[in-house]
Parts: structure tokens; sequence; C-alpha cells
């Protein structure tokens, strides 16, 4: 489609949603591009319906609302297509990772919600991550106990970060999460 037609490329300005456009389909595409291993590297690629057609795109997702919204693909192991992207938050989208790490507290919290019959569904919308998170939480041995430098780095006391009431989990970005 020429540039001209949808007005968000004009004379060396784009738009938000170009950009960003343009950058979706570059992260899938380009192994030259800094983190392609994060993207196109893992198998994560743009549905045909936006590949070639930023209009396509655009009619799909919408103008970017205002505020520091990004895309997010809901789930994280899924394509950019219709149906798993969002316009979304810093704080959605760090929640969305799978580069997230909950505290060693946290993660005994989790198990013992899951034991009283939580299941990892409700226990995602309580602390703010992903299924597979929890799911990794409840099942990971290295996390049973706090010996060993991996898990030591792990936990992050959160009581004096909040006045009171029961400190909430910590989390903290950081690579090799499935």
């Amino acid at each position: 489609m020429p540039l001209s037609t949808h007005g968000h490329a004009r004379k060396g300005h784009m738009t938000p949603e170009y950009k960003t456009w343009q950058s979706m389909i570059q992260r899938c595409r380009n192994p030259r591009i800094k983190g392609y291993h994060r993207w196109g590297g893992r198998g994560i690629s743009v549905c045909k319906r936006w590949q070639n057609s930023f209009q396509n795109f655009l009619d799909d997702m919408g103008v970017r609302p205002p505020g520091a919204m990004s895309i997010d693909r809901i789930d994280n192991d899924g394509h950019y297509e219709p149906g798993n992207t969002r316009w979304a938050s810093r704080q959605i989208q760090n929640q969305n990772s799978c580069r997230t790490r909950l505290s060693l507290s946290a993660v005994r919290t989790i198990r013992v919600l899951y034991a009283a019959g939580l299941r990892p569904k409700k226990l995602a919308q309580e602390f703010g991550v992903t299924q597979g998170a929890i799911c990794y939480a409840i099942q990971i041995i290295g996390w049973k106990n706090a010996e060993g430098p991996v898990v030591r780095a792990m936990v992050r006391d959160m009581s004096s970060r909040r006045g009171g009431g029961v400190p909430r989990p910590a989390f903290r970005p950081a690579h090799g999460l499935p």
C-alpha cells in the first residue's frame, strides 16, 4: 500500500501506530535486529493480514490510546494477529512477560494457596503474572529452599516498600523463565 494512502508516514514523520507496525515486522523478520531471538527467533510471526498492509493493522488495532501504551501479545507465545494483540501499558506488559520472576516468598505463598485448592488461573490474576509463571513456580524444585545463589538472588523483601499489611509478591524481570 502506498504510504500516502493512510497518511501515517509523511515526509519523515511517522505516527506511533506506523512505527509500532514497522517495529513489529522487523522484530519478527530481521535476524539482525537486537532482540530478534525474543520474537522471530522464537517462531513469533506477524499474520498475513498485517504483514504487507499497515491499513489492515490499523483497522484491526485502532489508534493507540493516550498514555504510554504499546503493542502486546496476550498469549506471549502466540503470533501478532487480531485477537492476540492489544495496546497495553508497561505494567500490563511486564505481567505478561515470559521473563517475569517471582520472589521466593511469593512462590511459597503460591504453593500454599495452590495446595489449598486455588487454581493457576486465579493465582495468576491475584499475583499479576501469567498462568505459565504460576505453573513454573508450583513445579520447579529449585525454588523449594532458600539455598544457593540463584534462589537467593530471586528473593526481595517487599515489606518495606508498602505501608503495613501483608507484603505483596515481588517481581523482577530476568531471562530464563519459560
